[in-house]
């Protein structure tokens, strides 16, 4: 039986096709380009040869995708597909009359050849077959996650088959990693917690390769306990590289870090600022356990770069003759220190911090009885302890005046 190879090349969301040449056989259907196996040659090698041939491109082969026996028993050719990815030169058509990228939603709308037509069937079921209906920010817990993705119930890297879909989680709860927002890119750690990683480990290699297959990667944020927060679809928007973290043993080690962006860049996800506030408890509390020189280790490689990311947070719109005249009435002496403020403003005031002795976000009044004037160091002293005897303290002093 005859063998030929076929390349599914992939390039972020799209997909190559190329037209037959009008004289050819079938000629004015689409197919996917490849070409016979020669003698003494593998798939790989053939494809590499046929592509080179037929679109003056160079390709590198991806995973194994489908096969196909199509024709009658004496003449049926044995069709492979492979997945693959341009990696040098602009395609240019030699023996087709036509080439195209296209999206998988679009291969309803071309006349494929019909020994392709099976693959173009697969394409198109696993890519609409799936639909998760959330939308940015969306909280699922892990059991929900699961449910919805079918895939494992623990791992930062975790595959489905059945959806087709890797579901990348940064736990900051627990994450040994340091994943980071970037200017809109996601710096994501890969899979593995001792000793160097690889990129043709697990679902490292499966990440790297997303760009050319079908797989659909979506990624979650952990910020509290079972909380998964839905980001999107992201890909990968830049080469995967390196960089020196700490493994699971306290050792250093080489990492692969993966650059993710949405896949729709105007569906950023919004994070309650408790969550980030969260995130920032649990790792203070983490560092504090740690020795010296333990800090020291994580210290020296912490990302030069700071993440960053959109919150959302609910704000108070304070009153401000109620602010000016709590300032007034302390007559520049912070009421819970009794000592002079610590500083003049540059119109000669002296500086002085209005403070709500019971929070406005716990249902606190913005009312000259429950409103202060204090110094920087009382104020965060406030909102750092927040003592019982100091509020009596603030109270008497607010009653009384």
């Amino acid at each position: 039986m005859k063998k030929v190879v076929a390349a599914i090349i992939k390039s972020k969301n799209q997909l190559l096709i190329a037209k037959r040449h009008s004289k050819d056989p079938l000629g004015g259907k689409w197919e996917f380009p490849g070409g016979k196996l020669e003698l003494g040659e593998t798939p790989e090698e053939c494809l590499v040869r046929e592509i080179r041939e037929e679109l003056r491109i160079e390709i590198e082969i991806g995973d194994f995708y489908d096969d196909n026996v199509h024709g009658p028993k004496d003449q049926a050719i044995h069709l492979l597909f492979y997945w693959a990815q341009v990696m040098n030169g602009e395609v240019m058509p030699v023996v087709h009359d036509e080439i195209k990228w296209i999206t998988i939603n679009e291969l309803a709308r071309f006349d494929f050849a019909p020994a392709d037509v099976p693959i173009v069937k697969r394409l198109e079921r696993e890519h609409m077959s799936f639909e998760h209906g959330l939308k940015p920010s969306d909280i699922l817990t892990n059991q929900e996650l699961m449910n919805k993705f079918k895939c494992a119930m623990s791992g930062g890297m975790r595959f489905s088959h059945r959806t087709n879909a890797l579901v990348l989680i940064s736990d900051h709860t627990k994450s040994l990693y340091d994943d980071r927002w970037i200017n809109n890119v996601f710096h994501y750690t890969g899979m593995g917690q001792v000793g160097p990683q690889s990129l043709d480990y697990s679902q490292n290699k499966k990440l790297y390769q997303s760009n050319h297959t079908n797989v659909t990667v979506y990624l979650f944020e952990v910020f509290m306990q079972n909380q998964y927060v839905f980001q999107g679809e992201v890909y990968l928007s830049g080469n995967p590289y390196q960089e020196e973290q700490l493994d699971k043993k306290n050792e250093l080690r080489l990492v692969w870090v993966f650059p993710l962006s949405l896949r729709n860049e105007h569906n950023e996800g919004e994070i309650p600022i408790e969550f980030l506030e969260s995130k920032e408890k649990i790792q203070k509390n983490r560092a504090k356990r740690l020795t010296k020189e333990e800090l020291m280790k994580r210290a020296s490689r912490a990302a030069h770069t700071p993440g960053s990311r959109t919150v959302v947070t609910k704000g108070y719109e304070r009153d401000m003759y109620v602010s000016e005249y709590a300032k007034r009435r302390a007559n520049g002496v912070c009421q819970l220190c009794e000592e002079p403020a610590p500083f003049h403003t540059k119109k000669g005031d002296p500086y002085l911090e209005t403070h709500h002795i019971e929070w406005l976000s716990k249902g606190g009044e913005d009312t000259i009885e429950n409103t202060v004037a204090l110094c920087p160091n009382c104020h965060r002293r406030m909102h750092s302890l927040n003592s019982k005897k100091d509020i009596e303290k603030l109270r008497v002093v607010a009653a009384e005046s």
